[in-house]
């Protein structure tokens, strides 16, 4: 064979044996027409050649489909469950922005079964609350720290949620319609020591300004004074900053609070520093800052 030392250089031992045998098979069909015409032998031969051809693609397909397994993502079913449950817990978060409670925590889980199963093993995906979860939702957290949502004028026995809230991360209470002068009182009753996070919304006052016109009385010392690691605080009602609560704060957001004007000034802004000595970062939306009053 002409090209015999290239192939010894580039082929195993395996494949150099095939060849070999393919080789002498022709060979050896060759020499046994012996007194038969040369269109014959051709015919042979080229019949042999069309045959090997097959092999080939044959061949080039099965390397084709082994690097394609080799570069291709791994299916779903076969990637190991962390990935996956920390897909599902950053989409929870988009989820949640559009879908009110339950359904954030829900529809995560309702993808496929494979998803369905990530997501009832992973208690980071089921660690909002609100006074109305079902139990079986509930518990699917598993005593982690609850994201608690509470709905300003649904039922609610503080009592009832003593244990949760103590362990509660985050508190979030939204109040559907204008009020005024609404008391948090009872739901800051307990201590809340892993609490990081307050929020506290009213609704959007749409004729013109979209500010938010719902006044809220804070408690002077709320969480019985411990909310020692509570470093965020997000104000969209009017809101008076008395309370021990923005001691410690580290982290303010203020958006679309209404005064007479639509600005808020310098005065204002100094009693908000005042009210927040250990402040960070302090987020002031939707006003004008104007001279001082």
């Amino acid at each position: 064979m002409v090209a015999r030392p290239a192939l010894e250089q580039t082929l195993s031992s395996e494949s150099l044996f095939l060849i070999d045998g393919l080789v002498q098979s022709l060979r050896k069909s060759g020499a046994g027409i012996g007194g038969q015409d040369n269109s014959n032998s051709y015919a042979y031969i080229e019949a042999e050649r069309v045959r090997f051809d097959l092999a080939v693609e044959v061949l080039l397909l099965e390397a084709s489909r082994t690097r394609g397994k080799r570069n291709s993502f791994s299916p779903v079913n076969e990637l190991p469950v962390e990935p996956l449950a920390q897909i599902l817990i950053r989409a929870l978060r988009e989820i949640s922005e559009s879908k009110p409670l339950p359904l954030s925590s829900v529809v995560a889980s309702h993808v496929c079964r494979r998803w369905r199963q990530i997501s009832f093993s992973t208690p980071l995906l089921w660690t909002r609350f609100y006074p109305q979860l079902p139990a079986e939702l509930a518990l699917r957290a598993e005593g982690l720290p609850r994201d608690f949502l509470i709905l300003s004028g649904s039922p609610w026995d503080c009592k009832a949620y003593e244990s949760t809230m103590l362990d509660m991360r985050s508190l979030q209470v939204i109040f559907p319609t204008a009020q005024n002068e609404v008391d948090l009182s009872s739901y800051m009753s307990f201590p809340a020591p892993n609490l990081t996070s307050l929020q506290l919304s009213g609704p959007i006052y749409h004729h013109g300004t979209d500010y938010h016109y719902t006044d809220i009385q804070l408690p002077s010392s709320p969480f019985q004074g411990q909310h020692g690691s509570l470093e965020e605080v997000i104000i969209r009602c009017v809101l008076e900053l008395k309370s021990s609560i923005f001691v410690g704060l580290r982290r303010l957001d203020i958006r679309g609070v209404p005064d007479c004007s639509g600005e808020l000034y310098e005065d204002q802004l100094l009693s908000i520093l005042t009210a927040c000595p250990k402040l960070e970062e302090l987020a002031i939306r939707d006003y004008g800052l104007a001279g001082a009053a």
